[in-house]
C-alpha cells in the first residue's frame, strides 16, 4: 500500500508541470541544463568539475529561491505565506533549500570539504534535480510528508542511474581515448594497491588470532 501511493506521488511529481504551464516555463531551462551538461560531460569523460564550476552551480540555487519566494507572496502575500499554517510547510521547505545553498556555497568558496564530495554535491545532477523537486512541490501544492520525501529519494536514484547509462552511452571524441586508457590504467593501478593494502591487513589480522588461539589452548 505504501509502495502504491509513493509511486503516485512519483507521478504526481513528474505530470504536474504537464497541468501547469506556470511550473513548465519554470522548470524548462533546469531540464534542458541538466541534460546539455550531461552530454558534455558523457562525451568529455576525462574532465572534471572544478571549484568555480561548483561554486558557480551552488550559487545557481538562489535564483530558485527568489522565484519561489516571489511566488508564494504573489498569491498568499508575504504576511499570509508566514501566518497561514497551510502555507508554513511550503515556506519552511524554502527556507531549507536557502540555508542548503548558502551553506554548500560557502563551503565550496572556502574549500572547507574534501574536493570529491563538493563536486558530487555540486555537479549539476543533484543541484537540478533538487531545483526541480522544490519547485514542483511548493508550485503545485503538493503535499509535503514522508511519502514525498521517499517518491523524492526514489525518483533522484531511478534519475541519476538513467543520466549515469545516458553518460556511458555517449562515445568520445578520438582525441579523449588515448587520455581515457591512461585514466582506466591509474584507477587499476589504485585498485590493485587497495587489495593489497586489505590483504596485508587481513593476513596481520589472521596472524595475531591464530598464535593468541594456540596459547590460550
Amino acid at each position: 500500500m505504501v509502495w502504491q501511493e509513493i509511486g503516485v506521488r512519483i507521478l504526481e511529481i513528474l505530470l504536474v508541470p504537464y497541468f501547469n504551464k506556470e511550473i513548465l516555463w519554470t522548470i524548462a531551462p533546469l531540464i534542458f541544463a541538466l541534460v546539455m551538461l550531461q552530454m558534455y560531460f558523457g562525451k568529455y569523460k576525462t574532465e572534471l568539475l572544478g571549484w568555480n564550476t561548483a561554486f558557480s552551480n551552488s550559487i545557481s540555487l538562489m535564483w530558485v529561491t527568489a522565484i519561489l519566494l516571489k511566488y508564494m507572496s504573489g498569491e498568499y502575500g508575504f504576511r499570509g505565506m508566514i501566518t497561514d499554517r497551510s502555507q508554513m510547510s511550503y515556506f519552511l521547505m524554502i527556507g531549507v533549500l536557502i540555508i542548503i545553498t548558502v551553506l554548500l556555497a560557502m563551503l565550496n568558496f572556502e574549500h572547507k570539504i574534501p574536493k570529491k564530495l563538493a563536486f558530487i554535491l555540486s555537479s549539476s545532477l543533484p543541484v537540478n534535480i533538487l531545483a526541480y523537486f522544490v519547485i514542483v512541490i511548493v508550485m503545485g501544492r503538493i503535499t509535503i510528508d514522508e511519502i514525498t520525501f521517499f517518491a523524492a529519494v526514489v525518483l533522484f536514484l531511478f534519475l541519476s542511474l538513467v543520466f549515469y547509462i545516458y553518460r556511458k552511452s555517449i562515445t568520445p571524441p578520438k582525441s579523449e581515448i588515448p587520455i581515457l586508457k591512461k585514466h582506466e590504467e591509474i584507477k587499476e593501478k589504485k585498485i590493485k594497491q587497495i587489495k593489497k593494502i586489505i590483504k596485508k591487513k587481513i593476513e596481520k589480522g589472521v596472524k595475531k588470532i591464530i598464535p593468541n588461539k594456540f596459547q590460550k589452548e
